[in-house]
C-alpha cells in the first residue's frame, strides 16, 4: 500500500509527457477527421455563445449553466466557468500519475491537466465509459484545466429560487461538492470545493 502511495505522489516528468504528446501526435491527427474538427468548432461557437447569454443575465435570478452525465445523474456547472468543451479521446494518459489525474491535453501547444469529475466526486463509473466523454476546459486562470465527464447534455437556464439546499449537501453526494439540486433534480456543483481536492494542488 505505501509503495502505490509512493507512486502515485511522484512528481510529473513533464518532459516525458510532452515526448510522448509528439510521440502521438501523429495517431491523434489520424484520428481526428473533417468530422472531429467540425464538433470542436461547433462546441467553441456553443462556448462563445454560452458565455454571451451569461453575461446578460449575470445580475440577475437567472442562472445559465452547462448541464452534463455522470453516472446515472445530471450535473451542472455555470456556464461562465466553462471555457470549451472537447472529446475526451484528445487526451494522453501519465504514467504513474494519480487515479484521479486522467492525462494531459495540448489546447492549441499549451499542455491542459485533465481531471476525472467522477473520482473526485467519489462517484462509481462504468469502466466502459472510461475512455469516453467530454472534457470541460475551465476558464480559471488559477486552475487551466479540464473536467472529464461522460457526456455533454445542454445549456439552460435555471432560476436561484427553484434550488433547494444551497448551503449544504444533497443526497445524492452526501458532501460538500454541491451548492444544491434544482427542481428537475439538476444537481449544481460547488466548483471552488470541487478545486479543493487534492489532486489540483500539483497542478498549480
Amino acid at each position: 500500500m505505501s509503495q502505490n502511495k509512493s507512486q502515485e505522489r511522484a512528481p510529473i516528468d513533464w518532459d516525458a509527457v510532452r515526448e510522448r504528446l509528439r510521440a502521438n501526435q501523429t495517431a491523434l491527427e489520424s484520428l481526428f477527421s473533417s468530422r472531429a474538427a467540425k464538433n470542436k468548432l461547433v462546441f467553441q461557437e456553443r462556448a462563445e455563445q454560452m458565455a454571451a447569454r451569461v453575461r446578460k443575465s449575470a445580475e440577475s435570478d437567472i442562472i445559465s449553466v452547462t448541464t452534463f452525465q455522470l453516472g446515472k445523474e445530471r450535473y451542472c456547472l455555470p456556464t461562465v466557468d466553462l471555457k470549451e468543451i472537447i472529446p475526451f479521446a484528445q487526451c494522453t494518459p501519465i504514467p504513474g500519475a494519480p487515479a484521479e489525474l486522467k492525462g494531459v491535453v495540448s489546447v492549441r501547444s499549451d499542455l491542459r491537466c485533465v481531471v476525472d469529475l467522477a473520482a473526485v466526486l467519489g462517484l462509481n463509473e462504468d469502466p466502459i465509459e472510461d475512455k469516453r466523454g467530454y472534457i470541460l476546459l475551465l476558464r480559471s486562470e488559477t486552475f487551466p484545466v479540464g473536467l472529464k465527464v461522460k457526456s455533454v447534455h445542454q445549456v439552460q437556464s435555471i432560476e436561484r429560487a427553484t434550488i433547494d439546499n444551497q448551503d449544504g449537501a444533497t443526497s445524492n453526494l452526501g458532501n460538500r461538492f454541491s451548492k444544491g439540486v434544482e427542481a428537475n433534480s439538476l444537481i449544481l456543483l460547488n466548483l471552488n470545493n470541487v478545486l479543493a481536492h487534492p489532486v489540483f494542488r500539483d497542478l498549480v
